[in-house]
Parts: C-alpha cells; structure tokens; sequence
C-alpha cells in the first residue's frame, strides 16, 4: 500500500488512438511535503493487465527548494521500484524525463497495476510540486 495517493477516484480506460493501436495512459496531480520523505511512495498512475509498456514522459515541478537539493526518486511498481526509472534528480529543479529503463521497455503488465513514486533521497526543504505522467505502449 502506497503511503500517498494521487490516483482519480474514478479512473479512466487507457485512450487508444489509431496510429498501430497505441495506448497513452497518463495522470497529473501534486505531490504532497508528505512524499518527499526518504522511502515514502506515492501511487500516481495505474496500467491494466496485458498493457505493453514501450515509451513514457514524467514532468514535475521543482519539489526541493533548498539551495542544494538533494530529493531523489524512482518510478516503478510493487514488483521492481524502479522498473520505469531509478534515482532520478528531476524534482530538485524541476523538469522532464523520457528515458525508460531497460526494465520497463516492452514489459507486460500481467495484472492491474500501481505505477508508484518512491523518495530514494529526502528533500532538503521540501515543497508541494505538480506532476504530470504519460506512459504510452499497447495492449495484449
């Protein structure tokens, strides 16, 4: 169980468009002062069983207002923590990452699942930051 959550409360079906059968799945929320706590995680999406995982964005803002931020987080799931991305410095400034672990390129989600934020490094002064998530692949 995830120590946030950023989820909808009615969250909606994958949106497919017509190139190939793509399937975007994303999410935006704020991270509360609360999840920037080493070890701390944050559900912030969920993906549904058979869906193939090929490509992804993660924007936030700056989350670590100290003048040498030290916030470090990962994106992955219960299974593998950083699945996705591992030890990312993003929130100390702000800004946007693409770059998909090998872990994550084209693995099948097998059942219904938490995408979650986890604090790997604690904020030095930490601050509320907007998020926004995309993963984009295809269904099973």
């Amino acid at each position: 169980m995830a120590d946030f959550d950023y989820l909808p409360a009615k969250f909606p079906k994958p949106s497919s468009d017509t190139y190939l059968g793509r399937v975007n799945i994303i999410n935006q929320g704020v991270l509360a002062v609360g999840a920037l706590v080493i070890n701390k995680t944050s559900r912030i999406l969920k993906v549904p069983k058979g869906f193939i995982l090929s490509d992804w964005r993660f924007r936030i803002a700056d989350a670590d207002s100290n003048g040498a931020p030290t916030v470090l987080f990962s994106i992955g799931d219960a299974g593998l923590v950083n699945r996705i991305a591992t030890t990312l410095n993003t929130a100390q400034a702000g800004g946007e990452v693409t770059a998909l672990n090998d872990t994550g390129f084209l693995y099948e989600f097998l059942a219904d699942t938490d995408i979650l934020w986890t604090t790997t490094t604690a904020a030095a002064t930490a601050q509320a930051a907007a998020f926004k998530i995309a993963l984009s692949g295809h269904m099973r």
